[in-house]
């Protein structure tokens, strides 16, 4: 099967038998983004929900095997790629849905000609920066298996969940207004005690965006200088020049570690062990 952009496309049939996003941005990362154009370009009502901190994992359909197709970034699980993701997809999914709910599930994607997007957290095989007690799998969207982007309403994601009882994305909040909105987005932007990765804003349109909470951007970056922190240089005064003053405390603390902690832990044992013993 071909690939671009999360679209899987049978050759054989030209059947596009799996469909993701479209890719979209972080609040701030492409000019599209940028407060100062969302203010012009935001269709109102806009609603936020909630983003499980994984990977994205697609099932579709395949209709000359007449077989559920299991997908994640560039790879189908059929593809026997050592990436692993797309095969961890079709494993949780086995473990999520009993053998009749699965045969449901093929006549639903079958008939509507959609594709499932799942958020899918693996917190043992895929640790991220949030962290999960158990391995699930969070429906966000129901898209069509067709060349133009287009999605099934948020009211069939909740139905779907509920009928195989599954999680679903949920809705945060939302806003018929931008000053609404933009006083929102400067509370949540400065509020670090949410221990979330943030949230997915769209807009009436259909314009998705993605806003990342202050918890999770200070431990990734955490996570980007572990291994150098456990260094020699990390222990060089010019590098306290990286931390905000309230990180100091961190970075005092990561000091009295030796290297092979800092390098061989993962954020989630650091952060818990920082918690604990500060």
């Amino acid at each position: 099967s071909m690939k671009a952009r999360g679209l899987f496309i049978n050759r054989n049939t030209k059947e596009i038998v799996s469909r993701s996003y479209n890719k979209f941005f972080n609040i701030d990362e492409r000019l599209t983004t940028k407060m100062h154009v969302l203010v012009n370009t935001l269709r109102f009502p806009v609603t936020v929900y909630d983003k499980a901190n994984g990977f994205l994992g697609t099932v579709g359909y395949n209709s000359e095997t007449d077989e559920l197709v299991f997908t994640s970034k560039s790879y189908t699980s059929a593809s026997g790629q050592k990436d692993g993701h797309a095969k961890w997809v079709e494993e949780l999914f086995h473990k999520t849905f009993d053998a009749s709910q699965i045969e449901d599930i093929k006549e639903y994607v079958k008939t509507r000609n959609v594709s499932l997007v799942f958020e899918v957290v693996l917190p043992e095989k895929d640790p991220h920066i949030i962290e999960y007690k158990s391995d699930k799998l969070v429906l966000l969207d129901i898209v069509k298996r067709q060349m133009k982007y287009e999605k099934l309403p948020y009211e069939d994601v909740l139905c779907f969940a509920e009928t195989f009882r599954v999680e679903c994305k949920q809705k945060v909040i939302s806003f018929d207004q931008w000053t609404d909105f933009y006083k929102w987005y400067l509370s949540v932007s400065n509020d670090p005690s949410i221990e979330e990765e943030g949230y997915v804003i769209e807009d009436s349109a259909g314009f998705m965006t993605k806003l990342k909470l202050p918890f999770y951007q200070y431990w990734k970056f955490v996570r980007g200088i572990k291994h150098r922190l456990g260094a020699a240089a990390g222990r060089s005064p010019h590098h306290e020049a990286l931390f905000h003053s309230e990180h100091v405390k961190f970075l005092a603390w990561a000091k009295t570690k030796d290297s092979e902690y800092l390098k061989n832990q993962s954020v989630i044992t650091i952060r818990n062990d920082f918690y604990s013993e500060t």
